[in-house]
């Protein structure tokens, strides 16, 4: 059985997206038969939100090292990320590729978690149709559980949260606080199901909690969700909109995250606090750089951008 080989993670200063990018690029050139500059490539271009993008150079990775658990998992990855994509939502194709290659992942290296992760949820929230089992879902949380608790107590409330057994979930989320506090994605979790039981200062102290750790290519996604939950809460609430303002900016930092759905998010929200401050040049200042994102919205952010359509009077008068 071979294991998925190490691979160095790159620094936050190498995050700095454009110029890794074109490194890689110039790696790729001069070394067509290894596979680290298919792969950098490959995360970079998943986490700006250009997928199909990334599963090309997921692909010809798997050429190159076909026995990678972790190359075959980031390519099940961006598939599923296909799949989310309103343009691309009911192809059979890309489930093929999310679950087959989670499969092959799993057979190669058995303690990839990951892998465990995204096979888990599938078993345990998917339809039958597609395979799916309960029973091997609970085989595949005993494996998580011996590898990672946090990531145990994240695949449970994952499952709790798409059965709606809200109770359950709240009390697994505040657990988790206490128990996992050097988990980013686990706060994160955690803080959006408090969040969304309106458990707000809850939330908060789980965010700033994910927010204190240092950005790297490994944590970036679930560090920037909390920045955009934090706004979230500050929406909801109509409460501490300077700290809701500030979390958003932050997390469209391109110094530090890559643009994707949660920068169209945040620039939605931008656009409505200045809307609600009256601030026009601001409003129309977020509403043009959500614009030139150049990523898909989804139909519930483009619900809410009717929100901003038509103004009334009183703020169009103030342009």
């Amino acid at each position: 059985m071979r294991r998925t080989p190490h691979r160095p993670s790159p620094s936050s200063n190498a995050l700095r997206h454009d110029k890794a990018k074109q490194m890689f690029e110039e790696l790729l050139k001069e070394e067509k038969n290894r596979n680290v500059a298919n792969y950098y490539l490959g995360r970079i271009e998943l986490g700006y939100g250009r997928y199909t993008e990334a599963s090309e150079y997921f692909e010809a990775g798997v050429e190159i090292e076909p026995n990678s658990a972790d190359e075959l998992y980031w390519l099940s990855t961006s598939c599923s990320a296909r799949m989310q994509r309103p343009s691309e939502a009911g192809g059979m194709g890309l489930f093929t590729c999310f679950s087959q290659n989670l499969e092959t992942a799993l057979s190669i290296d058995p303690t990839h978690l990951p892998t465990l992760m995204s096979l888990h949820q599938l078993n345990a929230t998917g339809p039958a149709a597609a395979g799916a089992s309960p029973e091997r879902a609970e085989e595949l949380l005993a494996k998580i559980a011996t590898l990672s608790k946090a990531d145990a107590d994240i695949a449970r409330l994952l499952v709790l949260n798409n059965k709606k057994e809200t109770d359950k979930a709240l009390t697994l989320a505040q657990t988790m606080v206490a128990a996992h506090p050097d988990s980013e994605r686990a706060m994160l979790e955690a803080g959006r199901v408090m969040s969304n039981n309106r458990h707000y200062g809850e939330a908060l102290a789980a965010f700033d909690q994910a927010t204190a750790k240092q950005v790297n290519i490994e944590n970036r996604q679930w560090i920037q969700a909390a920045y955009l939950e934090v706004g979230h809460i500050s929406w909801r609430t109509k409460e501490s909109l300077e700290r809701g303002m500030t979390a958003l900016t932050r997390s469209v930092d391109r110094a530090h995250f890559p643009v994707n759905l949660n920068t169209n998010w945040a620039y939605l929200r931008l656009a409505q606090f200045s809307q609600l401050q009256g601030n026009a040049a601001a409003r129309e200042k977020y509403l043009a750089l959500l614009d030139q994102t150049g990523i898909e919205k989804g139909p519930f952010l483009l619900k809410e951008m009717e929100t901003l359509r038509p103004m009334d009077d009183r703020f169009q008068g103030s342009r």
